[in-house]
């Protein structure tokens, strides 16, 4: 259905960290390049992450992914930085964005 289709394409059009199924975090925000992301907040809390993980991307604006490590940061200012346990980060966008 149209409404449905709508539904996915929002929820789809986010910055997305994933690590697995059960792990991944969905940003309102944007990725400009394929390792780094900019957000304003986490939009999903993963089941599988721990609290310190999530308190620290939740206190953090932008996030860079590293070989081995996902490096955190809010204002420019390192905050933290987390294993990257073969995270990668999902960039997609809406037909709109593509069009622009």
């Amino acid at each position: 259905s149209p409404s449905y289709a709508e539904h996915l394409e929002r929820r789809l059009a986010r910055p997305v960290l994933y690590f697995s199924p059960l792990k991944f975090v969905v940003f309102a925000g944007r990725c400009p390049t394929p390792a780094a992301c900019s957000y304003t907040a986490m939009l999903s809390r993963p089941w599988q992450m721990d609290a310190a993980a999530v308190a620290q991307l939740q206190q953090s604006d932008l996030l860079l992914l590293g070989q081995d490590s996902i490096t955190t940061l809010k204002g420019g200012i390192i905050t933290g930085r987390l294993p990257r346990q073969g995270a990668v980060l999902l960039n997609f966008v809406s037909p709109g964005e593509l069009d622009g």
